[in-house]
């Protein structure tokens, strides 16, 4: 059978399992992140309804937005 043309005779390529590191297991988190993330979203969504519902303050309503997004970090976090 004919080889194909790409291959030189006498080099040793390493394969491609050769080349990757052995993969790691992602450590656990801890049993504690995924109740904070699941926290600051709820309270972050709390603020959010309290503005529209009972007061009208832009101060409320950005840090309901900021403590959402901490949230989501939190839950990128989770493993």
């Amino acid at each position: 059978m004919p080889e194909s043309r790409h291959r030189r005779k006498g080099a040793n390529r390493p394969r491609p399992r050769e080349l990757e590191p052995p993969k790691v297991k992602a450590k656990r988190s801890p049993r504690w992140v995924p109740i904070v993330g699941g926290s600051l979203l709820a309270i972050g969504v709390t603020a959010i309804i309290t503005n529209y519902l009972v007061w009208s303050r832009n101060s409320i309503l950005l840090s309901g937005f900021a403590v959402l997004a901490l949230g989501f970090v939190f839950l990128t976090q989770w493993h």
